[in-house]
């Protein structure tokens, strides 16, 4: 968390650190939850998903999605913008493979915010939402234009 430049505020409301054995050898990493009872877990040496890969869907009953590759993308946005941490609902993809899966859900909503890496696979997912969903789709990612992800905007702007 110290190297992502991540509130522990913030993480506490949305992870839990796990504790795992793996090879005969106990683990703890932050475990971020997914709509499946499976867990995004992640530490210095691995990036893994425990049980089944899911997105993770945090409701608040609003019209407008803000969506994102990663937990810690959306926990970015969280300490970039604390006040708004109710006024959508937000989509973590925990992997972009999953957003063509989940377009019809997405579809739902009136407004859709993109918050995806500045990679071929971010610029690729973000083509695809314009072209399915028109002008329900507003790419929010330019404020952070000089950087791979929202995370390392705030791990090299805070």
């Amino acid at each position: 968390l110290e190297e992502r430049k991540l509130t522990l505020e913030i993480v506490k409301r949305y992870c839990k650190e796990i504790h795992y054995k793996l090879n005969q050898k106990t683990y703890y990493a932050i475990a971020f939850p997914n709509n499946e009872n499976g867990y995004e877990i992640r530490n210095k040496y691995v990036k893994m998903c425990l049980l089944k890969k899911d997105i993770t869907l945090i409701k608040n009953n609003q019209n407008q999605l803000k969506i994102f590759e990663s937990w810690s993308d959306f926990i970015s946005y969280l300490f970039l913008f604390p006040t708004n941490e109710f006024e959508s609902d937000f989509l973590i993809l925990n992997s972009i493979a999953l957003l063509r899966k989940n377009i019809e859900l997405i579809n739902k909503y009136e407004s859709i915010q993109a918050y995806f890496d500045h990679d071929d696979a971010g610029k690729s997912a973000t083509n695809f939402l314009e072209t399915e969903l028109k002008t329900k789709v507003k790419n929010d990612s330019n404020f952070y234009k000089n950087f791979k992800d929202l995370n390392e905007f705030i791990i090299f702007e805070k």
